[in-house]
């Protein structure tokens, strides 16, 4: 397990709540509704969504989980809220849902970006390794310390998820900013990529101009 507590766990779901909700109330007429059971150790987050109430249920299990950081229990968040409003492609499952890898996308792209791009992200890296590969591409997308610090962040975040994929798949290998996962796909895969491909797109998400 992780060193998150249960005061994190449940004042990161207030924050978030009180980040998003009232857009979505005043965009959406609905209610964003986080539920969060810290007691249980269920490893899984999911999405779900009734007459007016967007709703996210996420478990102490995953945020306990020893891949995931405070950071990526934020990104986690941010993917369930992706699948409520990441657009298309969606789910063949039902006609609301955005598929997996669009969630992801949206949860680096304009979720974590959204919730982070007025705080002190260098302070927040300040214990961290910065991978070279990471560093290098939000350099090249952005300009100045703050706005590139904010891009690592979201890539760390995103790493986090793709680390407890990992760990869930009982993959062996490692998922790297400096391996991309080259498959090229032939048709719509509305299941969970595996971890690499996770990474990735969280990744390309972050750094999105």
């Amino acid at each position: 397990a992780n060193d998150m507590t249960e005061k994190e766990f449940k004042d990161s779901i207030k924050h978030f709540e009180k980040f998003f909700g009232p857009s979505i109330e005043r965009d959406y007429n609905a209610e964003l509704i986080v539920f969060g059971s810290w007691g249980s150790n269920t490893v899984n987050a999911y999405a779900e969504r009734a007459s007016k109430k967007i709703m996210i249920t996420i478990y102490g299990g995953l945020a306990r989980h020893k891949s995931v950081t405070k950071d990526g229990f934020t990104a986690v968040l941010c993917h369930e809220l992706g699948h409520h409003f990441g657009g298309y492609p969606k789910k063949s499952t039902n006609r609301w849902s955005s598929a997996e890898g669009q969630a992801d996308y949206y949860a680096t792209m304009k979720c974590l970006r959204r919730i982070w791009e007025n705080e002190n992200n260098e302070l927040a890296l300040s214990s961290e390794v910065i991978p070279e590969k990471l560093k290098v591409e939000c350099a090249h997308t952005y300009r100045g310390a703050k706005s590139e610090a904010l891009c690592q962040r979201m890539g760390l975040a995103g790493r986090s998820v793709a680390y407890l994929i990992q760990d869930l798949d009982h993959d062996s290998i490692e998922p790297k900013f400096e391996t991309p996962d080259d498959l090229v796909v032939r048709a719509m895969n509305y299941l969970h990529p595996f971890a690499q491909c996770r990474l990735d797109t969280f990744f390309q998400g972050a750094i999105c101009p």
